[in-house]
């Protein structure tokens, strides 16, 4: 190439640059998540397992110990016994308490466990456990039963231990049997307001794109 051609393109050159390609934009920087108690958000708070209620149980034996013995006691103070009605039997008297105090007994214990925020029980097993009560003190009673004395038979002496073992465990078979006829009742959750602590903030140190020429 001549001297004059080489001048030329030069010229041409200086005139005319050709760019070279841009190197990539760098990508500002995500800013980071920082704290902030300052805004509350919903937070779903769940209520606590149900847990036994012992109070509530000793409040039902309580109830069925005194509506029973005292409902037994005003029905014979009313008349209301067999001997009274014409029927003269130790046994009577003992089918006679086994029959009406469960029922006495299983009313009250349903009544005071409607008290309960946490169950609801059924009355259908607390009867069957007031009547299995009976059954068991009245067997327990007639086992237990002592030899009668001089002015007694045997057929009181084993009538009074039965209807003192059936008022002894009936009010205790229908606590039980409520307590495990029982069904726990939903709670509801519980929406409480807590402070949020992530927002996003901007970075203080932002990486700005940079742009590369060449000629």
């Amino acid at each position: 190439m001549t001297r004059p051609a080489l001048v030329a393109s030069l010229l041409t050159l200086l005139a005319f640059p050709r760019p070279s390609a841009a190197a990539p934009a760098v990508p500002a920087a995500v800013p980071p998540v920082v704290e902030d108690e300052s805004r509350p958000r919903a937070t779903v708070v769940r209520a606590p397992a149900a847990s036994p209620e012992i109070g509530l149980g000793s409040l039902q034996l309580l109830a069925a110990y005194t509506v029973g013995i005292g409902g037994m006691a005003g029905l014979i103070e009313a008349g209301i016994y067999p001997k009274k009605l014409g029927i003269h039997s130790d046994a009577a008297n003992v089918a006679y308490v086994g029959l009406l105090a469960p029922a006495l007994v299983s009313a009250a214990v349903c009544a005071t466990g409607t008290l309960s925020s946490r169950y609801r029980g059924r009355c259908a097993p607390t009867l069957l456990g007031a009547y299995s009560g009976a059954a068991v003190g009245a067997l327990l009673g007639l086992l237990l039963a002592p030899s009668p004395g001089p002015d007694d038979t045997a057929e009181f002496t084993n009538a009074m231990f039965a209807i003192a073992g059936a008022v002894l465990l009936t009010p205790i078979g229908a606590v039980a049997g409520w307590h495990l006829g029982k069904e726990e009742i939903a709670q509801p959750a519980v929406f409480a307001a807590l402070p949020s602590r992530q927002v996003a903030q901007p970075s203080r140190n932002l990486m700005l794109p940079v742009l590369s020429l060449q000629w």
